[in-house]
């Protein structure tokens, strides 16, 4: 999961996360049990992460969260999130830095819901309309990305598993 870790990081260009280390409040990850006791705080950071508002508000908090779920992701012993090439790709392009955030967020909720099922390809879709609902509902804040409302047409139509089977061939 580390090697996956650092370049989300890099991507975010969040500058308080480098110091992932540095875990926010009192929580504690040694064992995985640590992990395992902290699954809904955890759960709780992705939904907040997921509909809460990319605005200047926020901006402190939305750090703070990141910061708690990726550690705790890091090292969690039962979710195992996939980022390729071809996965990253599909992000598209993301000049706020928040996007890959958002996809690793779906894909691990997903991930938690669906725990006897190593789908990578449904796991993914979840993480990309994560992306696209967040894109979405942050409209007024993020640069227009064609690529994003070209997935929500193909949500919509319900082909848009097809073609991301197809994409991570």
């Amino acid at each position: 999961m580390r090697k996956f870790l650092i370049p989300l990081l890099a991507l975010l260009g969040l500058p308080a996360l480098p110091a992932i280390g540095e875990i926010p409040g009192s929580y504690r990850f040694e064992t995985e049990a640590d992990y395992r006791s902290c699954e809904p705080e955890a759960r709780e950071a992705i939904e907040w992460l997921l509909t809460t508002p990319l605005d200047a508000e926020h901006g402190a908090e939305r750090e703070h969260t990141a910061r708690f779920f990726l550690t705790w992701l890091e090292g969690n012993p039962d979710i195992e999130v996939t980022i390729d090439e071809k996965t990253s790709g599909l992000i598209g392009p993301d000049r706020s830095g928040h996007l890959p955030c958002i996809f690793v967020a779906g894909y691990a909720r997903y991930a938690l819901d669906h725990r006897k099922s190593q789908d990578r390809v449904r796991a993914t879709v979840a993480g990309l309309e994560a992306v696209v609902d967040f894109y979405e509902r942050n409209s007024g804040l993020l640069v227009r990305n064609p690529t994003l409302d070209g997935y929500r047409k193909m949500i919509d139509g319900g082909t848009f598993e097809k073609f991301v089977r197809k994409q991570l061939k």
